[in-house]
């Protein structure tokens, strides 16, 4: 179709014209299908999307619920391991309360036998130039004054014989005594160091004066050592007791020696060491036997003989 031609003034005038016949109306019509938009109908879509939240949740939950009864459950046994403990605790100290009782009343008896004049005592023997019981006196003198110790009493020094270089002093009390000891120990280790050539039987020594049957049991004990050391034994690992009267070598409790009715009795502990021939035929145990019993003999000749001595037993 061919369009007619206009002129400018027909241009002009256009709106006048009406509906101009280069433009062609079309009519769209589009077909919606009808629908209708409820409450109801927005809930079921909410809830058809909210599902999967509701699951989650929901095993979030039952897991909480299980987390807690374990929880539950490892308090009451970390509760009943706490009961458990505090009882044992309890009976901890009531453990140590009876020992503490025990331990006073050991205390309470070595404080006793402490009184007793055998342990207040002290034995001193090769004191440096003196040659009687009276010049001994003089140098324990002096030696307590220049060591800052109150000087004995002159009852308080004493043989149980014949001078021999070897005194007995009783001390004041347990420290006077530990202290006398070793002032007189430190002495003997200057006197010493300025004396190499002195033979080591003849050192100024103090000790504590025990009673003859530790006294014995001791040099038992202390001769097998030097016995077992002469045989190539580790010095180390031989250990003695005095007071229990017990040697052990390498932590073997190997021999147990005592004193009963003035007599020296060796209760072996270890069998092998009781069967050990060699040992058991030595001439060194015999001579420690030998000596120990003559030292037992003339502490019961002693015994039998009470008062006869210069000085208190």
């Amino acid at each position: 179709m061919t369009t007619p031609i206009k002129s400018p003034a027909q241009k002009k005038h256009k709106g006048d014209e009406g509906v101009d016949e280069d433009l062609q109306l079309i009519a769209v019509s589009q077909s919606l299908p009808p629908q209708s938009v409820t409450l109801s109908a927005i809930e079921q879509l909410l809830d058809r999307k909210l599902d999967p939240m509701h699951g989650f949740l929901q095993q979030i939950h039952f897991d909480l619920n299980a987390f807690k009864e374990s929880v539950r459950v490892e308090l009451e046994t970390v509760g009943l391991r706490i009961t458990e403990t505090e009882k044992k605790v309890a009976e901890t100290m009531t453990r140590i309360e009876e020992l503490e009782r025990e331990m006073g009343k050991m205390r309470a008896s070595s404080r006793q036998e402490v009184g007793n004049s055998k342990f207040l005592s002290m034995v001193v023997g090769n004191i440096p130039e003196v040659s009687s019981l009276e010049e001994a006196k003089v140098w324990l003198n002096k030696h307590c004054v220049k060591s800052g110790l109150t000087p004995p009493g002159p009852m308080d020094v004493y043989t149980k014989g014949p001078f021999s270089n070897l005194i007995f002093v009783k001390c004041q009390s347990e420290t006077h005594r530990d202290c006398f000891i070793q002032s007189t120990r430190d002495f003997s280790k200057l006197h010493r160091d300025s004396n190499r050539g002195e033979v080591a039987s003849s050192q100024l020594f103090a000790k504590v004066d025990l009673p003859f049957e530790i006294r014995t049991v001791e040099g038992a004990l202390y001769a097998m050592k030097k016995m077992l050391i002469s045989w190539n034994f580790n010095a180390l690992e031989i250990k003695y007791d005095i007071h229990i009267g017990v040697l052990a070598v390498g932590g073997r409790e190997i021999v147990k020696v005592r004193v009963q009715d003035f007599s020296l009795k060796f209760e072996w502990c270890d069998g092998e060491w009781q069967t050990w021939e060699e040992l058991q035929d030595s001439p060194e145990m015999a001579d420690i036997a030998s000596k120990a019993q003559t030292r037992l003999e003339k502490a019961k000749a002693r015994a039998s003989n009470k008062g006869k001595g210069k000085g208190p037993e």
